[in-house]
């Protein structure tokens, strides 16, 4: 859709954190798109620490967290990942 024109500057992954191997081409394709940044919307802490890790691998995009649950949840797993990821 962007290809057609279209001034999508985002897309949003919300069915589960890839592995890191599909995370790079997932990332690969939004960089050739000339998309500026992707979002992953975790379930777990384990996989809010998957996309901490993939933030880490990939520091030439944006990468944004959505999270739904209580705040407390996110907090505690960033603290923590960013402690021993």
């Amino acid at each position: 859709m962007r290809e057609d024109g279209l001034p999508i500057d985002s897309i949003t992954i919300a069915a589960g954190v890839p592995t890191p191997e599909r995370a790079s081409e997932v990332l690969a394709d939004v960089r050739k798109s000339g998309m500026r940044m992707v979002s992953f919307k975790p379930g777990s802490v384990s996989a809010i620490n998957q996309v901490v890790n993939i933030a880490q691998q990939n520091p030439d995009i944006n990468i944004v967290l959505q999270w739904t649950g209580p705040a407390e949840v996110v907090i505690t797993a960033l603290r923590t990942c960013i402690s021993h990821c």
